[in-house]
């Protein structure tokens, strides 16, 4: 069922939708880049061996989208003399909607399981598991690409069609008595 718009509604809509399709594209495409950006610095990483101490699943509520998971491995690794730990599975760490999906990560990572860490040379204590990101940075951008250019011809077709529906001037005639 459809709730029947007045022709003002209409033209106001038509006017904000796409320049609301435009603004959303273009938060996408900045959330995309900084995604890829992040997923390019572990790009040069030194790496080494390490070994995994812990892993688990935490769960944690959020207000709008209820109960979320994250999976939790903590490794240890060397570097020169030093022994690090570190628990970041990759820069973009993601959290899971479901426990299924963040077990799925923290079986792949066994505690006692011999592990590759990257690890940033300039900063050791900086360190990952995973490097990037590698589709994420690409689904966002291209999202964000597609919502700014739907908003974008979305405004150039109501500003088309806004001309062509104007009624002409009424042309008074200038005879006077």
């Amino acid at each position: 069922m459809s709730i029947p718009l007045s022709p003002a509604r209409k033209r106001l809509l038509s006017r904000i939708a796409p320049w609301l399709c435009v603004a959303i594209g273009a938060v996408l495409l900045y959330w995309g880049s900084l995604d890829f950006t992040l997923a390019q610095k572990t790009a040069g990483w030194a790496r080494t061996g390490g070994r995994v101490r812990a892993s688990s699943v935490e769960s944690f509520r959020q207000a709008k989208d209820g109960t979320r998971y994250r999976p939790l491995v903590i490794y240890e690794y060397q570097v020169g003399t030093a022994i690090l730990h570190g628990s970041r599975r990759s820069l973009a760490d993601q959290q899971c909607r479901s426990e299924a999906d963040a077990h799925a990560v923290v079986t792949r990572y066994p505690v006692g399981q011999d592990v590759t860490i990257f690890y940033n040379p300039f900063v050791p204590t900086e360190a990952v598991l995973e490097l990037g990101s590698p589709w994420r940075p690409y689904g966002i951008l291209g999202t964000g690409g597609v919502c700014m250019l739907a908003g974008l011809g979305l405004a150039v077709m109501t500003s088309r069609r806004s001309q062509t529906t104007r009624p002409a001037p009424e042309r008074r005639k200038g005879r006077s008595a």
